[in-house]
């Protein structure tokens, strides 16, 4: 059986074991034995329930390897990403450096000849 007794204003589960009135007839070796079988029941509930937590425990493990793994991953990529995008803006800007440098020649080439010849 379960019953819930209050320790500093919170409830917490608690096993009782509530005993059977023992028969007239009952001596002690049988009230002893089905003390124990009753706290047998109790242990071997008590330990399903640990087993089935290591469980949840071990999956929890192993989701969280798969998520550290899957960060690992996810920056490296990203920093491939991010390195790729800086090359791709670096040659975007020496092609209009040297286009703006064309354009520059290209306008004051003619004037500078003109006014060398004079």
């Amino acid at each position: 059986c379960w019953s819930i007794k209050q320790r500093n204003g919170a409830t917490h589960p608690t096993h009782t074991i509530h005993m059977a009135h023992p028969q007239p007839s009952e001596n002690k070796t049988q009230k002893v034995l089905r003390e124990v079988d009753e706290v047998k029941g109790i242990m071997h509930e008590n330990i399903d329930k640990m087993l089935a937590n290591h469980e949840k425990a071990d999956l929890l493990v192993d989701k969280t390897e798969d998520m550290r793994v899957r960060a690992d991953d996810f920056r490296k990529v990203s920093k491939k990403v991010k390195n790729q995008m800086w090359w791709r803006n670096m040659k975007l800007t020496i092609i209009i450096v040297v286009v703006v440098i064309l354009v520059l020649v290209v306008i004051l080439a003619p004037i500078i000849v003109t006014f060398s010849k004079k």
